[in-house]
């Protein structure tokens, strides 16, 4: 899931001209939420160097799943390691300028913890329309069983 901010196209108008009561409320608010989750709200710079892809994280009855979007990269860029319980996705992206020359290039690495009960040597990824997706599949032991309750 992700949180993102709504921006009221009316706050790109001078206040005077669409002036709503709330206006002064929506500031405030947005003040608030600024100083309670700083930087929660601000999307970083692709090509910076605080850049960190977003993770979704979740699990169905065989596998643990992960999916990165990592637009516009080339799948060479892009390293998967498993060790230790720890998922490391590295890469480097490369930003060209609107005359086809190299602007800047940045490096990331995003570490999630995974259980130790996966089956390391069935471990998956693909890279598609720029989502990474990687299944783990989730060891026998670590699999939901159905145990029959006996009424006597």
């Amino acid at each position: 899931m992700r949180i993102v901010r709504y921006h009221n196209p009316r706050s790109l108008v001078q206040r005077g001209v669409f002036s709503t009561p709330w206006a002064g409320f929506e500031d405030q608010i947005n003040r608030a939420m600024d100083a309670a989750f700083p930087g929660f709200f601000t999307e970083p710079a692709p090509f910076s160097g605080d850049y960190q892809p977003r993770v979704d994280l979740f699990e169905d009855k065989d596998n643990y799943h992960f999916r990165v979007e990592l637009p516009g990269m080339k799948r060479e860029d892009i390293h998967v390691e498993l060790g230790d319980g720890v998922l490391t996705l590295s890469g480097t992206r490369t930003g060209y300028g609107s005359d086809g020359k190299l602007e800047q290039k940045s490096e990331f690495t995003r570490s999630i913890s995974v259980p130790n009960r996966v089956q390391e040597d069935k471990i998956a990824a693909r890279y598609e329309d720029g989502v990474l997706a990687v299944a783990l599949p989730k060891a026998e032991e670590a699999k939901p069983r159905k145990i029959a309750v006996q009424v006597k």
